[in-house]
């Protein structure tokens, strides 16, 4: 924060004191945001918030997600995926289309099936999955295991 300042919640977090509806914050504090935790609120999204559903994004329900708002102020689809405001990220459109190009390729030319290796995802302020029998060794590294087999 560059001055003094008090956050306004949105919804009340209880603690034993009572509700608090603010928080108050001191010059020079840095201010981060937990954008896993919004993209999955189940304020904003339903009881279904944790379960990957294209159709949020998809005719009708499209309406849904992109209309403005003050819960939602991500620059698409009201998710905080690439930001928000001045702090936007400003090739978020071309991210886009790169990923649903990627996406248009692969699954027209694979078959993608859960491969029977468990997995634990880790967060290192983004989450990698790791196989659930390596996320102890240091010597692992990310890999989403998947049966793949070409169309």
């Amino acid at each position: 924060c560059t001055e003094d300042t008090v956050l306004p919640l949105d919804f009340p977090v209880d603690s034993p004191s009572g509700k608090i509806t603010h928080i108050p914050i001191k010059k020079g504090t840095r201010v981060m945001i937990n954008n896993a935790y919004f993209n999955r609120n189940k304020a904003i999204w339903g009881e279904q918030a944790d379960e990957f559903l294209p159709e949020r994004w998809i005719g009708k329900k499209l309406d849904e997600v992109t209309r403005p708002g003050p819960r939602l102020p991500g620059v698409y689809s009201s998710m905080m995926t690439f930001g928000s405001g001045s702090y936007a990220c400003i090739g978020f459109k071309f991210a886009v289309m790169e990923i649903k190009v990627m996406l248009a390729e692969l699954i027209v030319n694979f078959k993608f099936e859960p491969s029977g290796t468990e997995s634990t995802w880790v967060n290192h302020g983004v989450q990698f999955p790791y196989a659930t029998k390596e996320v102890d060794n240091p010597d692992r590294f990310p890999k989403l295991y998947l049966k793949v087999t070409k169309l």
